[in-house]
């Protein structure tokens, strides 16, 4: 399963009301990352080391997200030009697994959506409405160069 991007229905979004630009410029060619500071240098690959029976949820997790085309592999050639971090796992209250990717070092600003915020949203003239936030986070894409 691949998710659908915003920008392909850019036509769609240009049409809403009060829509700003820099809302467009996000859809059309991604999200640009507000850095505090200049990412590291490549400072090699940082391996993660799981228990037994995690290895296998972050397996699935990562074929997951493979097949929601939101990672890739990095070509060979390229594989010493990145950033890596640490792709480990914390227990969440209900006692499921959930998947952290540690992006402390990058030292950029991240607010988290409310419930309250969402609801805002929704009018009174919105007969029917589903709100899953599941994967939100993927449908944005990134900013090629970050």
């Amino acid at each position: 399963m691949s998710l659908t991007p915003p920008s392909d229905n850019l036509v769609a979004w240009k049409l809403l009301l009060g829509v700003s630009q820099w809302v467009l410029d996000t859809v059309k060619k991604g999200y640009r990352i507000q850095f505090s500071t200049r990412p590291p240098q490549f400072q090699g690959v940082l391996p993660t080391i799981v228990g037994t029976c995690q290895t296998s949820f972050l397996q699935e997790e990562l074929f997951s997200l493979l097949r929601k085309g939101t990672v890739e592999y990095v070509p060979l050639p390229d594989q010493d030009l990145g950033f890596y971090r640490r792709y480990f796992i914390v227990s969440k209250k209900d006692g499921g697994l959930r998947p952290v990717l540690d992006l402390e070092a990058l030292k950029f600003g991240f607010k988290m959506l409310t419930m309250k915020l969402i609801a805002s949203q929704i009018s009174s003239e919105d007969w029917f409405v589903t709100i899953d936030l599941k994967d939100a986070y993927f449908h944005i894409g990134v900013w090629p160069e970050h």
